[in-house]
């Protein structure tokens, strides 16, 4: 690594997975579509999922036309590019737990209490990344 690059040490890196490449270039929004094609995401949710969709929009653009030819620092740049990726992947880590619920094999009331816990734990997760994503922006401008 050259000299004076060593911050990029404390860029968070996340390997975006294969599941999350496609159909659309962004792996928010194919998160998205994933989530909307349950049949069994509340109408709460869904909703939600649309704010993050805007959120992770509205981020993309405001990155592109604010920030990357900004006189900001590389640093700076790459933080913020990976805050919002941070966000993908955490509400990505409660999708999967909350699809894994979907296939959890116990009785009929232990299997729905699972879903309903794991369904509140991903609402969760979308509403703090879509604060997250609208105070980042707001914040860095």
């Amino acid at each position: 690594m050259p000299e004076g690059w060593e911050w990029l040490d404390e860029v968070p890196q996340w390997i975006i997975p294969d599941e999350l490449l496609g159909p659309a270039s962004s792996p928010a929004v194919n998160l998205s579509i994933r989530m909307l094609s349950c049949n069994i995401l509340s109408k709460d949710a869904c909703a939600l999922v649309g704010r993050f969709i805007t959120e992770s929009s509205l981020f993309t653009i405001w990155f592109l036309e604010d920030v990357k030819g900004s006189s900001r620092s590389m640093q700076d740049v790459a933080l913020l590019l990976s805050a919002s990726n941070e966000q993908t992947r955490l509400v990505f880590e409660t999708w999967t737990k909350f699809e894994a619920s979907l296939n959890f094999q116990r009785d009929g009331e232990d299997a729905r209490a699972l879903v309903r816990e794991t369904g509140d734990r991903l609402e969760m997760s979308i509403r703090k990344a879509v604060g997250a994503l609208a105070e980042i922006r707001k914040g860095a401008a």
